[in-house]
């Protein structure tokens, strides 16, 4: 009996020892860079001589640049200080379980659509001033944009997100190349957010959109596209140059202002105005072939570069004024559709035949 008890004592002792590793193993190492870095395949670029694998929470260290020769794959990875992560060398796809982190001045560096990152968050830090150049960037979760960040170098690798958020004081710059950023979910720009370009190449396409109550945020010159639902319960100011902006339907709770004045936009749906739209000379066309409606609170709705009605191919199609507006003389252009006006307005829509 004595011996079957110890006997069993061992077998416990065995078996905990190996619950222990599978438990260390699945929570992975941490492991940062030693020095100046090196290649990912070489024990010499990181602390301890222990080359990160899928599982590990990998830092790579202010100074230090860590070269992806290879495909690899980890659990979080965060790039510190002036740290940098360099896919340049040749085709290369970095796969991150969880967590991508940028702080300070880090970069990704690569050159072309087939340096790929996949992850499932990207986290951009407070005071941070990050760029990543031309690689494939796929967060399948939330983008939190906290700091600066800038894509540039290159215009061949899109940038996709499952929702994306930009708080106050934080800036998404494209500045160099035309750049195409895709949100599957909801783009949120939160205080004094910015996103920032300088042609109608640099394109954001987002599910939703919306500015928070309170914020005072602004687009410089990139085209945005909404799919569905736009909500301004803010300040959103369009600046800086001409490009087009699409949403599914547009609500304005807070201020909508184009200082680029001749920014046109278009609505596919229906616009509900309860606070101030303030479009210059933008004109504003409304498409989809459906009937939708104008309508809100505002004293008044300005149209001060016009209407354009195109809503497919049948008269059916209606674009029914609830609200009062205001509209330049002549600014009604009927392309397809029909323009219903059922409010008090005082209009001009035609000086012309």
């Amino acid at each position: 009996m004595r011996f079957r008890y110890g006997h069993l004592n061992s077998s416990r002792f065995i078996l905990t020892v190996v619950l222990v590793c599978i438990q260390f193993f699945a929570f992975g190492l941490p492991i940062s860079t030693t020095g100046t870095g090196g290649n990912w395949t070489l024990p010499g670029s990181w602390a301890g001589g222990v080359v990160p694998v899928l599982g590990d929470d990998v830092t790579i260290a202010t100074g230090a640049t860590v070269n992806l020769t290879t495909n690899q794959s980890c659990n979080s990875l965060i790039i510190n200080g002036t740290g940098i992560l360099n896919m340049n060398t040749a085709t290369r796809t970095l796969a991150i379980t969880n967590a991508l982190t940028l702080s300070n001045t880090s970069q990704i560096q690569g050159a072309g659509f087939d340096r790929i990152i996949n992850a499932a968050t990207l986290t951009v830090s407070a005071a941070a001033s990050s760029i990543i150049q031309d690689i494939q960037l796929n967060i399948a979760g939330l983008g939190t944009i906290s700091g600066t960040v800038t894509f540039s170098t290159g215009n061949t690798a899109s940038k996709s997100f499952g929702s994306l958020t930009i708080n106050t004081g934080a800036i998404l710059t494209m500045p160099t190349a035309a750049v195409t950023v895709g949100v599957v979910g909801a783009l949120t720009l939160n205080g004094t957010a910015s996103i920032q370009g300088n042609n109608n190449n640099r394109i954001i396409n987002a599910g939703t959109f919306s500015v928070a109550a309170g914020a005072n945020a602004t687009i410089q010159q990139v085209q945005l596209n909404v799919t569905n639902a736009a909500q301004v319960d803010g300040t959103l100011t369009f600046n800086t140059g001409i490009a087009t902006k699409t949403f599914g339907s547009l609500t304005i709770n807070g201020t909508f202002t184009n200082t680029a004045f001749v920014n046109p936009i278009s609505i596919n749906g229906s616009m509900v105005n309860n606070g101030t739209f303030s479009q210059g000379t933008g004109r504003v066309t409304f498409t989809g072939a459906t009937s939708n409606t104008v309508t809100g609170t505002a004293v008044t709705t300005a149209f001060g570069g016009g209407i354009t009605i195109n809503k497919g191919a049948s008269q059916a199609n209606i674009l029914d004024v609830q609200c009062v507006i205001t509209m330049v003389n002549g600014g009604l252009i009927l392309t397809n559709g029909t323009f219903e006006l059922t409010s008090a307005s005082t209009i001009v829509p035609f000086t012309a035949d």
